[in-house]
């Protein structure tokens, strides 16, 4: 039986990644919270704001048919019709303490999974499927709901680093760090914990969309690496105008889509010297203007990397024709 449960699982929670049908979408009660470094079970969901998700199509999970069991072939061996009664009231008994898992779960599930980058079939996405569905099946309520996957896979993603916090041989190794300062912009929004391709990131504040997982809105994220990035999201990504700063020093300061630098942009190095250009998933593209650090000499510069030295007037004037209204940069 936990077999057959697996299998189902693992399948419908594979699919539902990759339909494009709509499905009917539950909004939970409530969402798993992580705020000063502890995993609060059930918080109010910022149901407010954010985006409201497009998802596959959910099939209901029945129990496949018992097979039909024949006598066995040894002549010592034979069992009475009441005694196949009592074993198949015994089998029905059996299928009525089994758990539930309906729509609602299962969406949920694949929401989870789908907000934190894991795909259902990888290494990882089978391991905190079949340790979730082991929990299933030892809870004592049959009834399973949106609220109790949250908590389930919250403890899922986050439970490894909690035990390398409080274990002391490894306290002082883990890299997890301090809930940041609460941000003025974003005060009213609790500081999660953000887990994404199985990976703990680190620490956002800010919307979150109406089922309180994904990023959606305006928000700051803190990477326990050390960088740092403000801006809007959408479907969990960087869109339109955002500041990433790296831990280094680097400032990226200009438009994003989907999570990559993409539009016109501001490249600043820590010594002050300043590229503007138009990117493209991530890269400079075409041609743009880089200052020296005291802004007294300037290069063009083509798919970021330095063609030659122009003069101030030219420089100011591919910086206009690429669509900047700050033509120089401030020393």
């Amino acid at each position: 039986r936990q077999q057959q449960h697996q299998q189902a699982l693992v399948a419908t929670s594979g699919a539902l990644v990759t339909s494009n049908s709509g499905a009917l979408v539950t909004q939970p009660r409530y969402s798993g919270r992580v705020d000063q470094g502890g995993i609060a079970r059930r918080g109010p969901n910022n149901a407010e704001y954010g985006h409201e998700y497009g998802h596959g199509e959910v099939e209901q999970y029945t129990n496949s048919p018992q097979p039909e069991y024949s006598d066995e072939e040894s002549d010592e061996y034979s069992e009475s019709e009441e005694s196949d009664e009592e074993y198949d009231d015994d089998e029905e008994e059996e299928e009525e303490d089994g758990f539930d898992m309906g729509n609602e779960a299962l969406e949920q599930i694949r929401y989870r999974l789908e907000t934190a980058k894991i795909d259902p079939n990888s290494p990882d996405g089978t391991k905190i499927l079949d340790e979730l569905l082991v929990r299933l099946q030892n809870m004592k309520d049959s009834v399973i709901d949106a609220d109790l996957i949250n908590e389930y896979i919250d403890e899922l993603l986050f439970e490894t680093e909690e035990q390398e916090a409080t274990t002391p041989q490894t306290a002082d190794k883990t890299d997890r760090k301090p809930p940041p300062p609460q941000n003025p912009k974003h005060q009213q929004h609790p500081r999660i914990r953000i887990n994404r391709g199985g990976k703990v990131l680190g620490w956002y504040q800010g919307q979150l969309d109406e089922r309180g997982y994904a990023r959606q809105g305006s928000g700051s994220m803190y990477y326990d690496a050390g960088h740092e990035c403000h801006g809007s999201w959408q479907h969990d990504e960087m869109i339109g105008r955002g500041m990433y700063q790296w831990c280094d020093g680097h400032v990226y300061d200009g438009e994003w889509f989907n999570g990559k630098r993409h539009g016109l942009g501001r490249f600043i190095r820590p010594d002050n010297v300043v590229l503007y250009g138009r990117y493209e998933k991530g890269h400079h593209k075409g041609e743009g203007v880089r200052w020296t650090a005291d802004r007294r000499e300037a290069q063009m510069v083509v798919d970021g990397v330095p063609k030659k030295t122009v003069s101030l007037a030219k420089a100011k004037e591919i910086a206009t024709n690429l669509g900047f209204d700050d033509v120089l940069p401030p020393v």
